[in-house]
This record gives structure tokens, C-alpha cells and sequence, in this order.
């Protein structure tokens, strides 16, 4: 499983130093509260938590942010 900070607008992925569309290069992180805080601490708005499963049994996204309560997903 991965976890890692997307962009909702453009869909890029966050890499630690800006936002890049190749996925390998996406700063990881341990669990999406620690993605989530790292969004907060960091002032990035308009990001999506994205978990990536190993075996592509379906992406889960939800937006950043304490208020939050929108969550989707998407299988393959």
C-alpha cells in the first residue's frame, strides 16, 4: 500500500519539493494521518490522500483537512 498527497485539480502528485505527474516520484508516506497533517503543517490546500493498493484492487482518495467528509473510490 502507498500513501501519497495528490493534487484535485491537476491530479499530480506531491514529490516534497513540488508536483509532478510521475507517480515514482511522489513523496510516500507511513499512513494517511501522517499525509494529512504533513497537508496542514505545510499549508497545501486542494490536495487529495490517496492510498494506491499493491493489488490494484482499487484506489481510495479523500480530500485533506480536519472538516473533511468527502471520501471516494475507484476500482480498476
Amino acid at each position: 500500500m502507498r500513501v501519497m498527497i495528490q493534487n484535485a485539480t491537476t491530479e499530480a502528485y506531491y514529490s516534497g519539493l513540488g508536483w509532478t505527474k510521475n507517480i515514482e516520484s511522489a513523496l510516500q508516506f507511513d499512513s494517511t494521518v501522517k499525509a494529512d497533517a504533513y497537508c496542514y503543517e505545510n499549508h497545501i490546500s486542494d490536495a487529495l490522500i490517496v492510498v494506491k493498493f499493491k493489488d490494484e484492487s482499487g484506489d481510495i482518495k479523500f480530500t485533506s483537512g480536519a472538516g473533511s467528509s468527502l471520501m471516494s473510490s475507484r476500482s480498476r
